[in-house]
């Protein structure tokens, strides 16, 4: 947005594009390694919003907490900053 606000995720995250997943992810406060990962593999929201513990775990190799922090993150938490 131009008017100098910071950018904030949307409610609906389902019509994000692979950009503003990787925007949102950094926004939670993952590493730029994780957010080059969800990119290479083109996440978009769609995707995004039906991603398991499970495939994050497993396929992106992700910590308990980076996991914790996404699944919160699909259901409507945002970090209070």
């Amino acid at each position: 947005s131009g008017d100098g606000s910071p950018w904030l995720p949307p409610a609906d995250l389902s019509a994000l594009s692979v950009e503003e997943v990787s925007k949102c992810l950094r926004f939670i406060g993952l590493s730029e390694d994780v957010v080059s990962f969800f990119a290479r593999e083109r996440i978009d929201g769609s995707i995004f919003v039906q991603l398991s513990e499970e495939i994050l775990a497993d396929d992106f190799h992700l910590t308990k907490l980076q996991v914790k922090k996404i699944m919160q993150f699909i259901k409507g938490w945002r970090p209070k900053i």
